[in-house]
């Protein structure tokens, strides 16, 4: 059943899709330190519970997704007259800017785990003028480098066509050829003035970065040693 769920996921957060993505629910991760995005397992563990959470984590790390939730509690339960406290469930997202806000709210029913209002930066197409408005943007962060270098030394000559243009016509054709290299670059669909923000240097492959970076710094603050 995991590595069915995994796969879910896996398909859910691929990076070729075409749209941002959002997960939101009960993901039941409940030894993983969201500050970090770690699973505190000690060292030569076989524990495979623990093992299928880090998978989990290192699965949202590779795929450059956030979460929203850090040190919330979403789920109180008494056991044994003995209070248990816990974060399981979790908003997770593609786009930095798509999540403007999450609220709480009580459990609905009896259930333990509490509830949340997301508040998503985005505008449903619910009407003919609204799929007219429908336009492409250049996403870059869809494209590799070595992809945009092969292209450009297979196909572009970026010298010049002579030494004796003037800075008008030197820009026209650099223009030209950088207009070449971005038609490779996968078009994504957005509409007018409801399309979240994406910071244009912050692409899944850096956010990944960042990600393994921070938990490389979170295992050496919890065990100090040459190996990490």
């Amino acid at each position: 059943m995991q590595n069915v769920l995994i796969t879910i996921t896996i398909t859910i957060c691929h990076e070729s899709n075409e749209f941002e993505t959002i997960l939101i629910g009960d993901f039941n991760l409940p030894n993983v330190s969201w500050e970090n995005g770690i699973v505190k397992t000690p060292k030569g563990s076989n524990n495979k519970i623990l093992s299928n959470q880090e998978r989990y984590v290192n699965l949202f790390n590779d795929k450059g997704m956030s979460w929203y939730f850090t040190d919330e509690i979403t789920r109180r339960r008494l056991v044994r007259d003995t209070l248990q406290e816990s974060l399981l469930d979790q908003v997770l997202f593609s786009n930095d800017a798509l999540v403007s806000d999450v609220q709480l709210l009580p459990p609905l029913g009896k259930s333990d785990h509490i509830s949340f209002v997301t508040e998503l930066c985005v505008k449903l197409m619910n009407s003919d003028e609204d799929c007219k408005q429908l336009k492409y943007s250049t996403s870059w962060s869809k494209v590799s480098p070595s992809d945009l270098s092969n292209f450009s030394k297979e196909n572009i000559d970026w010298n010049y066509s002579s030494s004796e243009l003037d800075v008008e016509e030197m820009w026209s054709e650099l223009l030209g050829k950088l207009n070449q290299v971005e038609s490779v670059v996968p078009k994504i669909p957005l509409i007018d003035g409801n399309r979240p923000v994406k910071l244009p240097w912050s692409t899944t492959s850096l956010k990944r970065m960042r990600k393994n970076k921070e938990k490389a710094w979170s295992q050496f603050d919890i065990a100090p040693s040459n190996e990490h």
